[in-house]
């Protein structure tokens, strides 16, 4: 079996908004970035080497449902 290298779990980070952001633009970027959590997440919860992965892509899941 071939062991691809995963990046570590992907945490959610703090965005820099502009303080007269839009509030679509706010959205957008909220959204973006907890998509990119889930997609980097991902393959490392199907790989099953590391709860933490499952653990910060619920989190993401959880957080977008609320954005939503």
């Amino acid at each position: 079996m071939i062991h691809t290298r995963l990046p570590a779990p992907l945490k959610w980070r703090s965005l820099t908004v502009a303080e007269h952001a839009a509030p679509v633009t706010v959205f957008r970027q909220t959204g973006l970035q907890l998509l990119r959590q889930i997609k980097t997440n991902a393959p490392g919860v199907l790989a099953g080497r590391d709860p933490e992965y499952l653990h910060q892509l619920r989190v993401a899941v959880r957080r977008l449902r609320v954005l939503l």
